[in-house]
């Protein structure tokens, strides 16, 4: 039988870590965006300052709170809705499933359960995130 190489078995073991490197990947290129959008808003600020003009409320609003939509197409955690939800809870199904009838018998089901209680933590915490977001989007700010 062919042995497999090192490099094969640490990725079979070690796949599913892929998940979290691209999260963190994926966050990372979230602020450095928000850090340079800033610096632009900055800039903009400085030119009126320069000219002796007073800024646009608008402009001051993004430096404060970068993560409010300040547009009418909106932004921020509203935008993806319900994908979280159904993604986690999918996982979760997944997983669960996956420990109860493992595809290969090296499959240990204690992590299999792990990992599904983290995917049903992140599936409550994203219901929680939109059902208290819709809660909020009705009371209107005096």
């Amino acid at each position: 039988m062919h042995d497999q190489s090192e490099w094969f078995r640490l990725f079979s073991s070690f796949w599913w870590l892929l998940f979290p490197l691209a999260w963190a990947i994926g966050q990372l290129i979230k602020n450095w965006m928000r850090h340079n959008r800033a610096k632009e808003t900055l800039a903009v600020l400085k030119s009126y300052a320069d000219q002796g003009k007073d800024a646009p409320p608008e402009l001051i609003a993004a430096l404060r709170d970068p993560e409010k939509p300040h547009t009418e197409q909106g932004g921020g955690y509203g935008r993806y809705g319900w994908i979280p939800v159904f993604l986690f809870g999918g996982l979760a199904c997944g997983f669960v499933l996956l420990a109860i009838w493992p595809i290969d018998e090296n499959v240990p089901r204690v992590a299999m359960l792990f990992v599904a209680l983290v995917m049903i933590g992140l599936f409550l915490g994203n219901l929680m995130a939109l059902k208290s977001r819709h809660r909020g989007d009705r009371i209107s700010p005096s």
